[in-house]
C-alpha cells in the first residue's frame, strides 16, 4: 500500500518516493520504472569492484526495467558517466547474455544493442555523447570487466513496491 507511512513524499494522487530510497541517504528514485539507485560518480570501477561496492551497501547490481528511458534520464543528469549493469556474457557456449539476478537471456540479436555489438562480457549503460545522439534507443554496449573506467550504479530492491 501507498501512503504517508510509506512515502517521503506523500501527495493525493499516491505517487511517491518510498522512504528508503531518500535522496538524503544518496538514491535517486526513477518514477517510470519505480526503481531506486545510488550512483557513485566519483569513483571509477571495473565490473567485479562495481558488484563489490554494491555488495557492500546492501544492494544489487542494476537491472533497469526501462533501459532506455533511464539511460537518457542519466545522461540529462550526470552526462556521459556510464555505469556496469548486472548483465555478463554466459560462460558456455558463449552467445547470449544473462542477467544475474534472475538469469533472464538478452540475446544477441536484442535491438537494445549498440551497433556492432556485443563484443565483451560485461554491459554498460552507454551514455558517452555522440553514441547517445546517434543511437538513443540502443543502451547497451559491452566492454571487459576488468576495465576500470566505468561506474557503480546500485539498485536498491523495495519490498511490496513496484
Amino acid at each position: 500500500m501507498v501512503g504517508p507511512a510509506y512515502c517521503e513524499k506523500p501527495g493525493r494522487y499516491q505517487c511517491c518516493i518510498p522512504t528508503e530510497c531518500s535522496e538524503k541517504d544518496g538514491f535517486f528514485y526513477y518514477y517510470p520504472s519505480g526503481q531506486c539507485f545510488k550512483f557513485n560518480t566519483t569513483t571509477n570501477f571495473d565490473w567485479y569492484s562495481a558488484k563489490a561496492w554494491c555488495d557492500s551497501l546492501g544492494l544489487e547490481m542494476p537491472h533497469p526495467r526501462d533501459a532506455i528511458g533511464l539511460r537518457s534520464y542519466m545522461w540529462q543528469e550526470w552526462g556521459h558517466k556510464e555505469p556496469w549493469l548486472n548483465l555478463v556474457k554466459e560462460a558456455s557456449p558463449g552467445t547470449n547474455y544473462i542477467w544475474q539476478d534472475n538469469g533472464a537471456i538478452v540475446s544477441s540479436g536484442c535491438p537494445f544493442w549498440f551497433p556492432g555489438e556485443p563484443i565483451y562480457d560485461c554491459v554498460i549503460l552507454l551514455a558517452w555523447d555522440w553514441r547517445y545522439a546517434t543511437n538513443p534507443g540502443q543502451p547497451f554496449f559491452t566492454r571487459g570487466c576488468n576495465d576500470g573506467a566505468y561506474f557503480a550504479l546500485c539498485e536498491k530492491l523495495i519490498p511490496g513496491h513496484p
